[in-house]
């Protein structure tokens, strides 16, 4: 099988090498995308990753009255942020991941990606 592409790249690297070379920075160009959306996914979970505990002592924190009751009692905004910041997080870990297997697999292989982008201008 890999002679069979070894043969096909070496086919259309020698009938089209502009073709080719267009297909392999197409490659690189959804590498870097993947990159940018990694990045961004990066940074919104940092960020709700980094307030889950301020929003907690703001919530389930404070001086509580001779009743034992909290005097600002913000639980169920603490509990509605909280729960919106962990999802935040769970889904950018998801895409985090995604993306990463998605560069490594376009980088390490880039040939294989620059055929499938020349076999899908075909179908």
């Amino acid at each position: 099988m890999t002679e069979i592409l070894q043969k096909l790249i070496d086919l259309v690297q020698q009938s089209a090498p502009a073709l080719w070379e267009i297909a392999r920075r197409q490659v690189v160009a959804l590498s870097i995308q993947d990159g940018v959306v990694l990045l961004v996914f990066l940074i919104l979970g940092s960020i709700g990753f980094h307030y889950i505990m301020p929003v907690w002592k703001w919530g389930f924190t404070g001086e509580k009255d001779s009743w034992g009751l909290r005097k600002d009692d913000h639980t169920v905004e603490a509990g509605f942020l909280i729960g919106t910041l962990v999802l935040v997080d769970i889904v950018s870990v998801v895409v985090i991941i995604s993306n990463a297997v998605a560069i490594a697999m376009r980088l390490a292989n880039p040939d294989f990606y620059a055929i499938l982008i020349l076999l899908n201008l075909v179908r």
